[in-house]
């Protein structure tokens, strides 16, 4: 999940260019109409008016995306949207490994046989009730490095078997 959004973000961030190039086309145009040049002058009045509103809109969309990625894409705010997408699909916080604190941390499990985990400290749970914000767009500090750390289970498989064998 994680590398889809990396890659829908980078699209973005390649799609800065065109927004602004497709903005400045726009304002051109508005220029030329209210110049009273753009439409021929047999076209109807509501045309002209659908015209303007249609260029209108386009050049306000192409601005607000490029202002949108020109300050929330840049490589602080990637980063920063890339690690709050994998705290939410790729990490796991339920877990059972020695020395890792389920309260504190999340882990992501790597490697072919799962055993190696991936550490980082838990983020803030969203907030369902009270203040609504947009969580994603907030600003939060991602560590410089996550250490790897085997993960021992916490759960003694001898007396897990004795007391599954009693529960019956």
């Amino acid at each position: 999940m994680t590398l889809a959004a990396a890659n829908v973000m980078r699209f973005f961030i390649w799609m800065e260019w065109p927004f602004i190039v497709v903005a400045c086309i726009s304002f051109v145009v508005l220029i030329l109409i209210a110049k009273g040049t753009y439409f021929p002058d047999e076209m109807p009045e509501n045309e002209r008016a659908a015209g303007v509103i249609l260029v209108l809109s386009i050049m306000m969309n192409c601005i607000l995306c490029a202002l949108f990625i020109h300050f929330h894409l840049d490589e602080q705010g990637r980063q920063q949207k890339l690690y709050r997408t994998a705290h939410a699909a790729d990490f796991v916080s339920k877990f059972h490994c020695q020395r890792i604190d389920p309260d504190k941390f999340s882990v992501l499990f790597i490697g072919p046989e799962q055993r190696k985990v991936l550490v980082a400290p838990k983020l803030p749970a969203p907030v369902l009730f009270g203040k609504m914000s947009a969580e994603f767009l907030q600003a939060l500090k991602v560590p410089a490095e996550f250490p790897t750390l085997d993960c021992v289970p916490t759960v003694d498989f001898e007396q897990w078997s004795k007391d599954l064998s009693t529960v019956r």
